[in-house]
C-alpha cells in the first residue's frame, strides 16, 4: 500500500518525510531498521490510540533522532504531575523544617 499523505500529527508527518528523503519506500525503511511494516504504516496514517514507548524509541533510532520519541506521546497534564500536587513531603526547603 502506498501512503501519499501522513496524518495531521507531527510525528507521523516527520516519519513519512524522513522515509521519503532517505529510502525508496516504507518496506525498505522497515527492512533496513528491523521495524514492523504494518506498525509503521499505521503510525504514518495516525491509526494509533496511544503509541507504545518501544516503537517511539525504535522510530527515533531508525531516523537518527529526526523524529524524537517525545513527538509520539502527549505530555501529561499538570493535574497528573505529582510535582504540582502542592505536597511538600520529601522536600528539604524551609517548608520541611
Amino acid at each position: 500500500m502506498r501512503i501519499d499523505e501522513a496524518a495531521n500529527h507531527r510525528a507521523s508527518q516527520g516519519l513519512l518525510a524522513y522515509i521519503r528523503e532517505h529510502y525508496p519506500n516504507i518496506p525498505a525503511f522497515c527492512d533496513a531498521n528491523g521495524l514492523d511494516r504494518l506498525k509503521v504504516q499505521k503510525a504514518i496514517r495516525g491509526k494509533f490510540q496511544q503509541m507504545d514507548a518501544k516503537f517511539a524509541f525504535e522510530a527515533e533510532k531508525a531516523t537518527n533522532g529526526a523524529v524524537p520519541a517525545s513527538w509520539w506521546v502527549e505530555a501529561p497534564s499538570q493535574a497528573e504531575d505529582p510535582k504540582s500536587s502542592g505536597s511538600s513531603a520529601g522536600t528539604n526547603g524551609p517548608e520541611a523544617a
